[in-house]
């Protein structure tokens, strides 16, 4: 096992506010940095945010900072380690502490890997990969969830191939110890993207699985002390947008939020595999199992690329969507089928990828179109988003569609989980300075 570091790096923060917008961004001509998760810590209404920053010598890097609640930098770690890591999640936990989940490469295989790091100083407490799974092809790990228990819950894949992957279900107790690890056997190709769990505390994974040239949907429910399957449901579709040639014919799960009961998903849909593609916000019925909810999109824009959405409460649900070919990014507010508000970001474009809210205000990650030296930072309220922003234009955009993609589930269980080697604990490897 290779042995890793990890140490402190400090770059220079610039601050930009006007009324209740503030960006920040983070980087120099020799670092690149991308935010691929954010969270509100309401311990001290300070945020979290992980992804990646490239390093000369190792690579790109397991990257996590913390700011406090007035917006200055805390700390911030990354691991050197040789080969391309990069850290998906991170969860503020019922102690306090951050868990982060991602991939990290063991002698030259890309593994899922999962740390407990303490929030006042951003030491690793214990640190998990999955190298134990042995396979070829890699691991990866997508999400994490704290359960009722305090377990952490993770969602990924592995043997990570073309038309290879199959779904990875793990869970671990909250020193890292493996409780059990479950992994698909269907025979082509399959993902758990996103974790969470129920009222009646089942664990629910979701992503999808391979039909053909097609991807449907695929939601289970499974019991978090015996990891035994008590519902699993398959989704297909096949629709139209106006003013858009394809058939959207492929559908998976990128995030589940459980809040006051209701199950709400972001969705990814597109015509097949790398196509240009729309979001859809699904509310899950937990009697019948089926998702009710609307695609996302704007006309005039096309080629999709990034989504990032947070339910602020029942029927409202805020909403980011990029797009590749306009380089633009629209932050919409929906509320009972009514679009609240409706911006559009430019100048530079920002791409957001996640979004997180707390106390009235909502907080985005991502980085700046066409220049990767940087990553961005924005805060604003959730009741209003303000006319004009420095360094972004914010402009009415007012173009957002709404259209009903309701699904019902098929009885059909094409994934069966069977047991798969031991998670390898790699705690004494790791190492953090100040």
């Amino acid at each position: 096992m290779k042995k890793i570091s990890c140490t402190l790096f400090f770059l220079t923060i610039a601050f930009f506010s006007l009324a209740q917008t503030l960006q920040i961004s983070t980087g120099s001509a020799s670092v690149t940095e991308a935010i691929n998760a954010v969270k509100y810590d309401p311990s001290d209404g300070g945020t979290v945010q992980v992804g990646h920053i490239t390093n000369a010598g190792t690579g790109q890097d397991c990257f996590i900072a913390k700011y406090n609640s007035f917006h200055q930098l805390v700390w911030q770690k990354y691991i050197s380690n040789n080969g391309t890591d990069d850290l998906f999640q991170v969860i503020v936990c019922a102690n306090g502490e951050y868990v982060a989940t991602g991939i990290f490469v063991v002698s030259g295989t890309m593994r899922g890997f999962i740390c407990r790091v303490n929030n006042t100083n951003g030491n690793i407490i214990w640190a998990n990969t999955s190298d134990g799974t042995n396979s070829p092809n890699g691991d990866k790990f997508y999400d994490v969830y704290e359960t009722a228990n305090k377990n952490l819950a993770v969602a990924g894949v592995t043997n990570f191939a073309s038309g290879q992957t199959n779904g990875l279900a793990v869970l671990f107790d909250t020193n890292g110890a493996l409780i059990w690890s479950r992994v698909s056997n269907y025979f082509s190709a399959d993902e758990f993207y996103t974790v969470n769990q129920l009222p009646n505390n089942d664990l629910i994974f979701a992503g999808f699985y391979n039909v053909g040239s097609n991807y449907n949907a695929v939601i289970l429910e499974i019991n978090e002390n015996t990891a035994a399957i008590s519902s699993q449901k398959v989704y297909s579709i096949s629709t139209t947008i106006p003013g858009v040639p394809l058939t959207l014919n492929s559908l998976w799960a990128s995030r589940c939020y459980v809040k006051n009961g209701t199950v709400v998903f972001l969705y990814s849909l597109f015509e097949g595999f790398g196509s240009n593609g729309y979001g859809v916000v699904y509310n899950y019925d937990l009697l019948t199992k089926n998702l009710v909810g609307n695609i996302y999109y704007h006309t005039g824009l096309t080629s999709g690329a990034n989504y990032s959405f947070y339910p602020i409460g029942a029927n409202d649900i805020l909403y980011a969507n990029s797009y590749n070919t306009t380089s633009t990014t629209v932050i919409s507010r929906v509320t009972n089928g009514i679009v609240a508000f409706d911006r559009k970001i430019n100048s530079p474009a920002v791409s957001i990828v996640c979004m997180d809210s707390y106390n009235g205000n909502f907080i985005s990650g991502g980085y700046v179109n066409n220049n990767p030296d940087l990553d961005v930072y924005n805060l604003a309220s959730v009741v209003s988003f303000p006319v004009s922003a420095t360094p972004c234009t914010v402009a009415d955009y007012n173009k957002l569609v709404l259209q009903p993609a309701n699904l019902v589930a098929v009885s059909s269980s094409p994934i069966v989980l069977s047991a798969i080697s031991p998670i390898t604990n790699i705690t004494n490897a790791v190492t953090s300075t100040n």
